[in-house]
């Protein structure tokens, strides 16, 4: 949370999430799947790797 203005932060990140929630719940009702990478986490590309790796057997998987 930023220092200065925290009424204006709390009531942007809150939107801001329910913005999200409701984009996320139409992508689903269209026949999507949602995968959420936060910024932070572009920075590790071994993690990215593993992630789309898991991602990818656990489609697989189901298919299976």
């Amino acid at each position: 949370m930023p220092a200065t203005r925290e009424d204006f932060w709390r009531k942007k990140f809150a939107e801001n999430v329910e913005r999200d929630r409701r984009a996320q719940r139409d992508l689903r009702k269209d026949g999507w799947k949602v995968i959420v990478i936060w910024e932070c986490e572009t920075r590790n590309i071994d993690f990215l790797v593993g992630r789309a790796r898991r991602l990818q057997n656990a489609k697989r998987h189901k298919e299976a």
